[in-house]
């Protein structure tokens, strides 16, 4: 519980980003080297490809693919063809161009034609199938073929054969299709003809079997009868039927004449011979009446009128007598003719329903003969079309643009190329890192050395930049190098477990981890402490320490562990870094032997006795027992590892190695790490004043 008046404070939270892009960026600029050189491989061959493969020329012919006419064996009604259709037959087309045979056709154009005959020679026709490649848009009935070759010309030779091939390609197939058009329709029309001659011949066998004749065969015009039956009973029953009219008509004028006086008929009155003897009755009338009334009724010339105009009245009514007598004659005709048309009449029904019931049959083969007959007029038709069609056959393909030779190649494509290059470049690059890191991950930064080692981390040697030189960065200290050896020293003397030891060693897994000049900053930061430093070069096999130092290397380490010199006499002075240097002096034959005495236990024994500090550059762990040897009789061990240098599995190996020989490990340092550059935490740039310096950039 709390007191009142207090707070509590809670702990920090920390969270760890999803994706650390400082350690991605880490491990890639780690490897940036390899990435370079994957790099500059891949655009290296690259610009040799661009160099050494030959160029190519594209050229394009374009052909306009019309829509197909209709077959003539079709009827228009119902060649109505949809719009898949016309897809139908463009994609018909473009399939023919990958086929052999269209290869061949134009094989045998380019031979045809004497410019272009070496490119028949030079290419087969699989070969023409691979030189050439096409494209048809969605929205147009316009194909680019296009053709390449190292050759400008022979690429546009090629694209035109190739177009030229589909093209009699195309009006050789639509040729023989109409061949085989009218070679089927004369078949079918030499079926239907027999067909016709059968029906027509039955129809004729039938009619003489049957007696059934038809009058209006082969008659453009008139009435259709079926039979001469047929034919005289309408004839007659027409004839019957202007009788019968005549007949009533006479009736009517004779009774009408037989109700009426003679004189009162229309026929007397419109007789001219009646109409005559009327005049010169009326005119003896008049004359009478004039004589009458002048000379008396017993007047000769009276009696003569009266006897005219009674002679005149007979003859008028003889006439009118005659006229009566004619229209009773005209309707007795009539009658009689009427009678004897009736009869026919009656005599045909009969015949005409008896030749009815034999001419069903007839109907039957009359229409089947007339189907035959419009069938084979319809063949007859199409066969005369087809047949003019077959030397007038069109393609419905034609030219848009012939190829031209090309100016400039299409391939390679030095721009494309590289590009190219340079994005294969980069992820080859970046699964090269991936799989480094991830089959053997090495030791990049102090948590993986903390982690790996299982060791403290004592302190991280930045790397030098390529300008500076590690002596001149030594002996600043405000250089990074300087002020992490002094962060060495001050965890050294700050660590618990028996305190600073007198005599360390620096060991690795491999050489080039940077131990000699971590050596000689180390040593340098306890001499600016105050202290008497001896740095010993424990490398009996590849030593670099007297060479660094500038000491002379002749006499030193060995030399004093072999008995064949003295300790003092061996040391020398290194009056750069106001240290003194033990160099690794004759290398022996076997280093191990040597290291095995127990001289060394009393060199260091001896150099505790005149030094404060004794300091020894040891050789690399893997590979070697002299790191152990060596450990083993120093109080401490200082494990360096390089940033990026060994992977985790070597610097176990490597650990597990000296503490198998007793060796005390104090700690590790990692070296040649670019802490300025990652900022990961570990950067020694920040302010430091020194015999008037001004504070660096932090």
């Amino acid at each position: 519980m709390t007191e009142p008046g207090m707070t509590t404070e809670s702990p920090a939270v920390t969270y760890e980003p999803l994706v650390d892009l400082r350690g991605i960026f880490g491990t890639f600029y780690r490897n940036r080297w390899i990435l370079a050189a994957v790099l500059l491989a891949s655009l290296s061959a690259g610009a040799l490809y661009v160099l050494l493969k030959p160029k190519l020329y594209e050229a394009t012919a374009k052909l306009q693919i019309g829509i197909e006419t209709p077959s003539p064996l079709v009827a228009p009604s119902i060649n109505n063809s949809l719009p898949q259709d016309y897809d139908r037959s463009l994609q018909t087309q473009m399939d023919l161009l990958d086929t052999n045979e269209l290869a061949v056709l134009a094989r045998r154009q380019l031979a045809s034609d004497p410019r272009t005959a070496p490119v028949a020679q030079k290419y087969t026709p699989q070969k023409l199938r691979k030189s050439i490649d096409y494209l048809l848009p969605k929205t147009s009935r316009v194909v680019s073929i296009n053709a390449r070759d190292q050759d400008p010309a022979t690429a546009a030779a090629i694209a035109n054969a190739y177009a030229e091939a589909l093209i009699y390609n195309n009006l050789q197939s639509r040729s023989q299709s109409t061949a085989q058009n009218r070679d089927y329709l004369a078949g079918q029309l030499k079926l239907a003809k027999d067909r016709l001659e059968q029906s027509e011949r039955a129809v004729v066998q039938y009619a003489r079997a049957a007696s059934v004749l038809d009058p209006t065969e082969g008659v453009q015009t008139g009435p259709a009868y079926r039979s001469l039956t047929a034919g005289d009973l309408v004839q007659i029953n027409n004839a019957y039927s202007t009788a019968k009219a005549a007949r009533i008509q006479a009736q009517q004028r004779w009774q009408q004449a037989a109700a009426t006086s003679a004189l009162s008929l229309p026929e007397v009155l419109a007789n001219p011979a009646v109409q005559e003897l009327l005049q010169q009755r009326a005119l003896n009338e008049s004359r009478l009446q004039e004589n009458r009334l002048r000379y008396g009724d017993q007047y000769p010339a009276v009696a003569q009128a009266n006897t005219n105009i009674a002679a005149l009245d007979r003859q008028i009514g003889a006439i009118a007598g005659n006229i009566r007598n004619s229209l009773r004659e005209q309707y007795l005709t009539a009658a009689r003719q009427e009678q004897a048309l009736a009869g026919t009449v009656g005599g045909l029904k009969g015949a005409t329903l008896d030749e009815q019931d034999r001419s069903v049959r007839y109907n039957v083969l009359k229409r089947e003969a007339d189907t035959n007959r419009e069938l084979y007029d319809a063949l007859l038709q199409r066969y005369k079309q087809v047949s003019a069609e077959v030397g007038l056959s069109t393609s419905n393909i034609v030219y848009a643009e012939r190829a031209r030779a090309p100016e400039k190649p299409v391939a390679p494509r030095p721009l494309t190329v590289l590009v190219i290059a340079l994005v294969a470049g980069i992820i080859l690059g970046v699964a090269i890192v991936i799989v480094r890191e991830g089959v053997a991950p090495r030791v990049s930064d102090p948590d993986d050395l903390a982690k790996a080692a299982g060791l403290p981390l004592v302190g991280v040697v930045p790397d030098l930049p390529d300008s500076e030189e590690p002596g001149d960065a030594i002996l600043d200290p405000s250089t990074p190098i300087a002020e992490s050896a002094h962060s060495i020293r001050t965890a050294l003397q700050l660590r618990g477990n028996g305190g600073e030891p007198r005599s360390l060693l620096l060991t690795s897994t491999m050489s080039g981890e940077g131990k000699s000049t971590t050596a000689l900053a180390l040593a340098r930061a306890y001499a600016d402490a105050g202290e008497r430093v001896l740095l010993i070069d424990g490398d009996l096999r590849r030593p670099t320490l007297h060479l660094q130092a500038g000491v002379d290397g002749r006499v030193g380490f060995a030399d004093v562990l072999a008995g064949r010199s003295a300790l003092a006499d061996a040391i020398g002075t290194s009056g750069r870094y106001g240290i003194h240097i033990l160099p690794a002096g004759a290398l022996p034959e076997s280093p191990a032997a040597v290291l095995r005495t127990p001289n060394i236990q009393a060199l260091l024994q001896q150099a505790a006795g005149a030094y404060d500090r004794v300091i020894i550059d040891g050789p690399p762990t893997l590979g070697m027992a002299d790191a152990a040897l060596i450990g083993a009789a120093v109080e401490g061990t200082l494990f360096l590892v390089k940033s990026s240098g060994v992977t985790r599995q070597e610097l176990q190996v490597a650990i597990g190695r000296l503490r198998s020989g007793q060796v005390k490990l104090v700690g590790a340092v990692l070296t040649m790490y670019e802490a300025h550059l990652l900022n990961r935490g570990y950067s020694y740039r920040y302010g430091y004043t020194s015999s008037g310096r001004q504070p660096a950039a932090a």
